[in-house]
């Protein structure tokens, strides 16, 4: 055999990897960086975080357990947080009305009536609405109306214990002993 010495083998053609390392190198680098994201290139962005609201039935819980442990000036602020929360809630209005009359009964019974009235305008067909305005117009001195509206809200309820004492309450505020003891020993 011979050996042609004028033959020159070829050369081997580099593949697409082999040209562009660099290139690739180059793009590793930079999502590397932009991943990142290194202080000394960006500065971070600021992403303000949105302040939850609390929700009405947490002053709610929050206001009935300061009544149980007798801390009523807190609970009636954490009761008009909930009316500001929920204005078409009458519940915190009944218990600032009730808690009114607690407190402030002998002295101002105009708050109490004035937040009854606000939760009657909100919700009419409530038996407890109802007997929440029935106590304040007792206590304001408007009896009529008061048996009136007590009488409505026992019509809606008929066993409701709170109505019976209400109506009991008013019956003797009005001189009718024995009719008001009938409601209340029924209570």
């Amino acid at each position: 055999m011979y050996i042609n010495r004028d033959y020159v083998p070829r050369r081997k053609r580099k593949g697409f990897f082999e040209r562009f390392w660099w290139f690739f190198l180059l793009m590793a680098v930079g999502i590397f960086f932009y991943e990142t994201r290194p202080q000394w290139i960006f500065s971070p962005q600021i992403i303000p975080t949105p302040t939850a609201t609390p929700a009405a039935v947490l002053f709610l819980t929050e206001a009935d357990n300061l009544v149980k442990q007798g801390k009523f000036d807190e609970a009636i602020a954490a009761y008009k947080q909930a009316a500001a929360l929920e204005p078409t809630n009458p519940k915190p209005l009944i218990e600032l009305s009730r808690l009114s009359i607690y407190i402030d009964g002998l002295l101002n019974p105009n708050i109490a009536h004035d937040y009854a009235k606000r939760a009657f305008e909100l919700d009419p067909q409530n038996p407890e609405v109802l007997t929440t305005l029935a106590r304040a117009l007792d206590w304001v001195g408007e009896l009529q109306d008061a048996a009136d509206t007590a009488l409505d809200s026992l019509d809606l309820a008929p066993d409701n214990v709170n109505t019976l004492a209400v109506l009991g309450e008013i019956y003797i505020d009005a001189g009718n002993r024995d009719i008001g003891q009938d409601y209340i020993n029924k209570a």
